[in-house]
């Protein structure tokens, strides 16, 4: 595919106005979508210690005494962890040695805090912590919302149109929220429970591990199968999940993935043994490869900003799609996958070519006329042009690169080609009127 190449003032444009975003700055710089940020950095508490665990302590007996009357689920589940095995309960994820840090409160003789972080989980898995803080799924309350200690705040006007009271539940339950706390150190019920992958904690680290691994087995297994993604990539504007069941990827482990070894221990899991198809996280974390390293940082092998209105390069893209055809090989041939990506490629230009670009120009001369809305998603053909490339746009995108061909086709490229044209009549006639 020929690289398309747009000077930093027309992608800023295209991108920002796009978005429908409500930008603030608190300085002139702007954040990219590819700006390389450590959560570490901006945290308030430097990450803790390594810790290891020969007996379960006395502190954590006395917590499963108690909660295997009050929450016998929450024992349960934690009695089937590999945490139990290891002597790791309830006290050493919870404890807190300040009663004045954020988020700290007095507990039955204990000092504890409710939300457990990233921070929390890196006193015995470091690197995994530091691999996840490096992917965009640490960051993902700035794409809704911004992110409290980045250079630039800003809030996607759709999440400022619907409210809290809906957001709360909706596109916070998966991009997080900044968990406020009360005065007594419990969690406020404005932003907790929450467990969105980039809720940005009271400790000020930002992500949630719980998202993958869900408390309080915090089973390897289970975030290993392709229904753990589906909790949050599903629907009409980020379908990976029904578009990875709908590939014969997909067809492969829905037929056979039963009878697959999912419980092998970390480091040792080689999915070529049991199966012929990767899942989720074969292509996104190296995982269940044995002669690749298996990563957090789910960001590592992307090479195009899918998701953005319109597409681009993410920094280093060819190393990075050179890592993605890494895993290919593993079993398909070289010619088979370069052509693939070529494909998928060329979807891309026509999208950005015949599609987006065209409406784009026309919606910015309306703009520059004063004839666009100011007001967001006040009118409906504000709507539409969103829906167009927010829902329409990333299916016919998602589809063509992880074989989902009716959602590139049907649910993609068809609307987009219907839209168009309702769109391109819709503002003609806002254009005539004076």
């Amino acid at each position: 595919m020929k690289k398309i190449i747009f000077s930093p003032t027309v992608k800023t444009l295209y991108f920002l106005t796009g978005l429908i975003f409500v930008i603030s700055f608190s300085t002139v710089s702007r954040a990219r979508a590819d700006q390389k940020i450590d959560p570490v950095k901006l945290s308030l508490y430097p990450p803790a210690k390594q810790r290891t665990f020969k007996a379960l302590s006395d502190q954590s007996k006395e917590c499963i005494q108690c909660h295997t009357g009050i929450t016998p689920g929450i024992v349960s589940d934690w009695q089937q962890s590999w945490h139990a095995k290891e002597n790791i309960g309830c006290y050493e994820c919870h404890k807190s040695n300040d009663k004045g840090a954020p988020g700290a409160f007095e507990h039955n003789g204990f000092i504890i805090h409710v939300v457990v972080s990233p921070k929390d989980c890196s006193a015995c898995h470091q690197s995994e912590t530091k691999e996840f803080e490096e992917s965009r799924h640490a960051v993902a309350r700035q794409f809704i919302a911004g992110m409290p200690g980045l250079e630039v705040t800003r809030e996607n006007t759709l999440f400022a149109t619907m409210g809290d009271k809906i957001t709360i539940r909706g596109c916070q339950a998966c991009h997080g929220t900044v968990v406020k706390i009360n005065k007594d150190g419990t969690p406020s019920p404005e932003t907790w429970p929450n467990q969105g992958i980039g809720r940005i904690n009271p400790d000020g680290s930002f992500g949630s591990c719980t998202t993958c691994h869900t408390r309080h087995r915090f089973s390897i297994e289970e975030a290993r199968k392709p229904e753990v993604c589906g909790n949050c990539h599903i629907g009409p504007d980020h379908p990976q999940y029904e578009i990875y069941m709908e590939s014969k990827h997909g067809n492969i482990y829905a037929t056979r993935g039963a009878n697959w070894d999912w419980k092998a221990p970390a480091g040792k899991w080689n999915i070529l043994k049991t199966g012929v198809a990767p899942v989720c996280v074969t292509c996104h974390m190296d995982a269940g490869l044995p002669d690749m390293k298996t990563t957090h940082n789910l960001s590592s092998n992307l090479s195009w900003t899918l998701q953005a209105p319109l597409t681009y390069h993410y920094t280093d893209w060819q190393a990075k799609q050179e890592k993605m055809q890494e895993v290919c090989y593993h079993c398909h041939s070289t010619i088979w996958t370069q052509n693939y990506f070529k494909q998928a490629d060329t979807t891309l230009e026509v999208y950005e070519n015949r599609y987006y670009k065209p409406v784009f120009d026309m919606k910015q001369k309306l703009v520059s006329e004063g004839k666009w809305a100011k007001t967001p998603f006040s009118t409906p053909v504000q709507f539409k042009f969103f829906e167009y490339w927010h829902h329409e746009g990333r299916r016919a995108r998602f589809g063509a690169f992880m074989q989902g061909p009716d959602y590139e086709l049907w649910h993609g490229f068809y609307e987009l080609e219907l839209n168009k044209i309702e769109l391109m009549q819709q503002m003609e006639e806002m254009e005539k009127k004076k």
